[in-house]
């Protein structure tokens, strides 16, 4: 287990299931997404995570969750959607040679192109061994 003592601001990104874990009540997403309220850690969120994890919320009938987020992203000035443009695009390329899916190539392409301090995901056996990025689920 990796984990980031968060001692200055940090910037990290996110996937669709680190969000899915904040709407979903889970413990380790909540905790993390506390520190994010409190502006210890700024947050960037690629507009793929963000699609998936609204099309995810859509599939089974919790779009409330996305109002609620939708004003916390409006509302927190340490939180940016990253939109792909043709740079994240090139770049995920070649972390999908590495063996990352769609998503998780967009976060590492994202990571790498903004110079996170790390990744936050629930699902952290999506970036084992094809990433050097640290990937956490709690801090």
């Amino acid at each position: 287990m990796l984990v980031i003592y968060v001692s200055k601001i940090t910037k990290m990104v996110c996937d669709s299931s680190f969000l899915l874990g904040v709407a979903r009540g889970n413990k380790k997403a909540v905790s993390i997404w506390s520190r994010i309220k409190e502006g210890s850690i700024k947050l960037l969120i690629p507009s793929v995570s963000f699609v998936s994890f609204c099309s995810e919320l859509l599939k089974n009938a919790e779009e409330h969750y996305m109002d609620v987020f939708l004003a916390a992203i409006r509302a927190m000035l340490n939180i940016k959607v990253i939109p792909i443009d043709l740079g994240v695009a090139i770049e995920a390329g070649h972390f999908m040679q590495k063996g990352l899916d769609f998503e998780a190539a967009i976060v590492g392409a994202i990571a790498s192109m903004y110079k996170v301090d790390g990744i936050i995901s629930i699902n952290k056996q999506y970036y084992t061994n094809k990433i050097s990025i640290p990937v956490i689920d709690e801090l």
